[in-house]
């Protein structure tokens, strides 16, 4: 159960409870009347660490040193102080050092088991003193008496303060949210647009394949280009199949509405030719060919549409390397997750810190 030296100390952070500690020991055990000066200086330990202390005494051929623990003494940073007090007795026999704790505040096992060995092995330089919960009560209220007096705050200005605080956050998350509504709106115009642009295109290639005198010249002279493309030597192999992707493309687009325009007629639909059979090596590289260039339409109209660098790299639209499968609903389900495991991860962290505060010196 809380006493009342815990619920001295239960508003003030580890910081402030250090400090006021420290300056209550030092008004308490008389410190300065004994020579002490606060805000010690640096000890450097080769191949240990460095550390200061709260409290130093230097006489002619010998130092004294002083900690004071106003709560718990446990984790790294105490375990090394201690490990460097034993260091510094150990090359130094004119070194003297003075551990105060408080009674009934945890000592981890490990920073014990350090206390006692330097009990044992230095009991004529080295001293643990443990003061009683009552003492600490009336350092700590002499360590108040050094801390500034808090300004008084006029009836209300605290509130209004929060008020307005609270009024610039919901005004900041509405112009949030109404930019996220216009982005969703521009998004949606964007495809309905380009889904005009599809529909107003099959009305022309239609035209093109009913007139009666197609423009044959326009066609060879495209054909002979593709053809000079193709024949380039320095192509690669890729590049020319990704040509061939195209070509082709534009054929079945071709045939298809031929064939919509002779169902229409009243005619029988021509069967499509059968593809000619590819080693497994070519439909590999026909395979990567429409990879790259289905990326490259993706990576287009991501940039289109504003996407992030962030969410680009997600779907992998920003490698130059061999492409492969994209699973765009994974790659986002995986996005949300790993927000959704930072954001707790920052959650946990945060609840140790308050815990921490509330139980730390």
């Amino acid at each position: 159960m809380p006493d009342g030296y815990d619920r001295d100390r239960e508003n003030c952070d580890p910081n402030e409870r250090g400090r006021i500690f420290e300056n209550g020991t030092y008004r308490y055990f008389r410190d300065r009347e004994n020579g002490y000066i606060q805000q010690s200086r640096l000890h450097e330990v080769r191949n240990v660490g460095n550390v200061k202390f709260d409290k130093i005494r230097e006489d002619p051929g010998r130092t004294f040193t002083i900690e004071d623990k106003s709560g718990r003494i446990e984790g790294k940073k105490d375990e090394k102080q201690l490990t460097v007090v034993r260091t510094l007795l150990e090359r130094n026999e004119g070194h003297h050092h003075l551990l105060r704790s408080v009674d009934g505040e945890t000592i981890s096992s490990r920073a014990q088991k350090l206390i006692d060995g330097l009990t044992r092995d230095f009991p004529d330089r080295f001293t643990h003193q443990i003061i009683s919960r009552e003492d600490a009560r009336e350092i700590w209220a002499r360590g108040l008496e050094k801390e500034p007096s808090p300004q008084l705050e006029l009836p209300g200005v605290g509130e209004q303060a929060r008020l307005q605080k609270q009024r610039q956050r919901e005004a900041r998350q509405q112009a949030k949210e109404r930019e996220e509504r216009a982005r969703v709106e521009r998004e949606a115009e964007q495809a309905r647009t380009r889904e005009d642009n599809r529909d107003q295109a099959k009305p022309a290639v239609a035209r093109e394949l009913t007139d009666p005198a197609p423009k044959a010249k326009d066609v060879r002279e495209r054909e002979e280009a593709q053809a000079r493309e193709m024949n380039d030597p320095g192509r690669s192999t890729v590049q020319k199949e990704l040509l061939e992707i195209k070509r082709e493309g534009r054929e079945s687009q071709r045939e298809d509405i031929a064939r919509e325009i002779d169902i229409t007629r009243g005619q029988e639909a021509p069967t499509r030719p059968a593809e000619p059979q590819r080693t497994r090596e070519q439909e590999r590289e026909i395979a990567l060919a429409r990879a790259i260039q289905e990326r490259a339409n993706a990576r287009a109209l991501a940039i289109e549409n504003g996407l992030s660098r962030e969410m680009m790299g997600i779907l992998g639209l920003n490698s130059d390397g061999p492409p492969k499968m994209i699973d765009v609903d994974n790659a986002r389900t995986r996005a949300e997750a790993e927000r959704d495991r930072s954001i707790h991860q920052k959650r946990e962290r945060s609840e140790r810190q308050r815990e921490g505060r509330h139980r730390g010196d």
